[in-house]
């Protein structure tokens, strides 16, 4: 038995990674992930948080977390975090410019997150484009628009761009819809199907 945890699986410089390391790092993100799943029950349940902040907290805490497991998953086979550290802060220098513009749409995301400008479920309108936020990751954020297409949006177009958000309007919105018909048609009879249509879709 003692010779089946002590099997190195594979070697890694001066690290060898063996059948116990396995066994610890796989219990050691169970654990996570029950945590993880602990901590939504306990924020989608808590009646004292605003419903629309309860996923930007959530997802912080769960980026927050999974980098932490990282760190420790590493410590946990031996490697050393401290080079790893100084080795990525070195590749950050020399990618540069390169990785600026992702760099910038991680910190926008978290900006969003945190100060809820913009939250899951709100009407926003960007470039003349009107559609309903679907999700907000660190890095892009998903979008429907009202004809039912799904967009990624870089997270600095939401923060860098005249937003306009329509879910913070207290008085009834108005949008334009264009819809052509025929010349000869009835503009009366035009009217009142628009308008039955609009009604059988209030939302």
């Amino acid at each position: 038995m003692k010779e089946i945890l002590n099997y190195t699986l594979f070697s890694f410089g001066n690290v060898d990674f063996t059948t116990t390391s396995f066994i610890t790092l796989l219990l050691f993100w169970v654990l996570i992930l029950v945590f993880l799943r602990i901590i939504k029950n306990a924020i989608y349940r808590n009646n004292k948080i605003d419903s629309s902040k309860k996923y930007s907290i959530f997802i912080l805490l769960h980026y927050f977390t999974y980098f932490i497991g990282f760190v420790i998953s590493l410590q946990l086979i031996g490697l050393d975090t401290t080079i790893l550290i100084t080795g990525s802060t070195a590749l950050l220098v020399g990618l540069g410019l390169g990785i600026q513009n992702l760099f910038s749409d991680y910190v926008s995301g978290i900006i969003i997150l945190i100060d809820s400008s913009i939250k899951v479920g709100d009407i926003i309108e960007i470039d003349g484009l009107i559609c309903k936020v679907i999700e907000i990751n660190l890095r892009t954020s998903k979008v429907i628009t009202r004809d039912d297409k799904y967009l990624l949006l870089p997270n600095t177009d939401l923060t860098r761009k005249h937003i306009i958000n329509w879910t913070h309007q207290k008085i009834d919105s108005r949008f334009e819809v264009s819809v052509g018909v025929d010349y000869t048609s009835d503009p009366e009879q035009i009217m009142q199907i628009i308008v039955e249509c609009a009604m059988e879709n209030p939302k």
